[in-house]
């Protein structure tokens, strides 16, 4: 199989440099018969920022596939989806779940139809919790009317429950995870098995500020997902009827190719996508990892991350990752190092946010002002240890905070295992 193609981007140019990548890896490939297989992976909630209607592509392609989906969200909503991209004073908060949610899922569809009037189509495709309703409309197995009733159910049921509790992001394995919520009485529970190295938990709102508190303290820092509500878990049973009386007219079809479900962690048949498993969605664990791990094995080696901006690419690196051998360094020439060693923090650096040409990346730039959180920050860190068998430290991308700087502590470091 090839190396792994991790791509993402929102605006025009990097969604253009991102096909341009693939149609060449395609043509390069054609030759030995190993086209790529790519999965369009569409992102969960908070993927979307205010300010987003902005960097989106201004194509033709994208603008009508966003009129298709504002003629068919329109019924469902009390509000103007123009309005809400445009920030309008007229539009809702893009913080209220019944509006992002419906909003998001309008722009994947459309960034889906974008890539693929660049020539980018899918094989496959996986969505993350309600990023998986973007991706049953791209494949066929929902209408757009009936992917928008959901979306927009989807968003009115979360409403509901806003302020019932909270999810947060850790920088831990869903074994330690468990061992830590486990001490808190049913308080919290795993909402997103994402990575080796991301869980995201959910559950009362007290609990998870304890949670991230007490992590704080051990230098493990995780992060609020800002959903006030305790999705992928029994918190939102209440809203069980709900779905279920909404969506009763849903009838799914046979696909155009495969779906892959996150709520079931593998290939599933798109047929079976009624109100019963939209509701199990919600109240469920995302298991995103064994999803993943399953288009990797079916053969899928492209990945095109579908969403207002890249949150998954950190996870999908990891996992992607995985097979890499590290590199023998003692092999590269000593005048050679630095600048090998550069090039490779740049790429990882470059694939860790979701986008494609290292070139374009400042070596000289923070990582803080590349765009890194502590989510990339991990990823970087766990495959720059694959590949030089290092140990890094997880803020290894803060305390040497440009690529030339980090690039430095790798070489010092593999120097010092030579000695």
């Amino acid at each position: 199989m090839a190396a792994p193609l991790i791509l993402g981007g929102r605006g025009e140019e990097e969604i253009g440099a991102g096909a341009a990548e693939i149609r060449r890896q395609a043509e390069e490939q054609a030759g030995v018969g190993q086209a790529r297989r790519v999965a369009f992976v569409f992102s969960p909630l908070r993927s979307e920022y205010a300010g987003m209607g902005r960097d989106l592509p201004s194509h033709s392609a994208f603008e009508a596939q966003m009129q298709a989906c504002e003629t068919a969200l329109a019924p469902l909503l009390g509000w103007s989806l123009r309005d809400a991209l445009e920030e309008s004073p007229a539009a809702p908060p893009l913080a209220r779940l019944d509006v992002s949610q419906p909003l998001l899922f309008a722009i994947q569809v459309s960034l889906a139809r974008f890539w693929s009037s660049l020539g980018v189509r899918p094989d496959a495709v996986l969505g993350h919790s309600v990023g998986e309703i973007a991706a049953a409309a791209c494949c066929g197995a929902l209408s757009l009317g009936e992917a928008a009733r959901a979306a927009a159910t989807w968003g009115r049921c979360c409403r509901q429950l806003e302020g019932e509790g909270a999810m947060a992001s850790l920088p831990l394995d869903a074994e330690a995870v468990a061992q830590r919520i486990s001490r808190r009485r049913g308080r919290l529970a795993i909402a997103a098995v994402n990575s080796p190295s991301w869980t995201a938990v959910s559950g009362d709102r007290e609990a998870i500020e304890e949670l991230l508190a007490e992590l704080a303290g051990e230098g493990v820092h995780g992060r609020s997902m800002e959903v006030p509500a305790p999705g992928h878990s029994a918190g939102m049973e209440p809203v069980h009827k709900t779905f279920m009386h909404e969506l009763a007219a849903l009838s799914p079809a046979q696909p155009s190719f495969p779906f892959y479900s996150s709520a079931l962690g593998r290939r599933a048949d798109p047929r079976a996508l009624d109100a019963t498993y939209w509701s199990a969605n919600l109240r469920r664990p995302v298991l995103f990892e064994a999803a993943l791990r399953a288009l990797r094995k079916d053969g899928f080696d492209a990945f095109v991350e579908i969403g207002p901006r890249p949150v998954l690419a950190a996870a999908i690196e990891e996992i992607a990752a995985e097979r890499s051998a590290a590199v023998d360094f003692s092999e590269v020439p000593e005048q050679e190092t630095d600048d090998v060693l550069l090039d490779l923090v740049l790429v990882r650096a470059t694939a860790a946010l979701g986008r494609v040409a290292p070139a374009t990346a400042d070596p000289d730039a923070t990582f803080k002002d590349l765009g890194f959180d502590s989510a990339a920050a991990v990823a970087l860190r766990d495959v720059l240890n694959r590949l030089t068998g290092l140990r890094l430290h997880a803020t290894v991308a803060f305390d040497h905070p440009t690529p030339r700087r980090l690039a430095a502590k790798l070489r010092d470091d593999l120097e010092a295992e030579r000695a």
